[in-house]
C-alpha cells in the first residue's frame, strides 16, 4: 500500500506500527536497541576467552552501542560515517585489558 499524507503526517497501511504515537515508538526502538546491544556485548565478552573485567564490560557496551547507533542511522538513510570512524577507533583498542599496563614500582610498606 502506498504512503499518503494526512494533515501533515505520513500514514502507511503496510506498517503495523503506523498507529503508534511517537513516544511509544521511541520506547520500542530503545528496547530493540538494548536487545541488540546486549547480544553484541555477550558476543564480545565470550570471545575474550577469560573472565571479563569491569573495563572489558564497559568497553564492550560502548563498542556495541556505537555499532547499533551506526546501523540505525544507516538504516534510516542518514550519514553514519562519524559513528563508523569512532567504532573503528574503539575496535583497535579492544580488548582493553590486553593492553600493556604501565610498570608500577612495588608499594612500600
Amino acid at each position: 500500500m502506498a504512503t499518503t499524507a494526512t494533515a501533515g503526517r505520513f500514514v502507511s497501511g503496510d506498517n503495523p506500527r503506523s498507529g503508534l504515537k511517537g513516544r511509544q515508538r521511541m520506547m520500542e526502538i530503545a528496547a530493540e536497541n538494548e536487545i541488540e546491544i546486549r547480544g553484541l556485548v555477550a558476543g564480545f565478552l565470550a570471545d575474550l576467552g577469560r573472565s571479563p573485567s569491569p573495563a572489558d564490560r564497559i568497553a564492550a557496551e560502548v563498542i556495541a552501542s556505537t555499532a547499533v547507533r551506526a546501523r540505525r542511522l544507516r538504516a534510516n538513510g542518514r550519514d553514519d560515517s562519524k559513528e563508523r570512524r569512532e567504532l573503528a577507533k574503539l575496535m583497535r583498542m579492544w580488548p582493553p585489558s590486553s593492553q600493556p599496563r604501565p610498570e608500577q614500582p612495588p608499594a612500600e610498606l
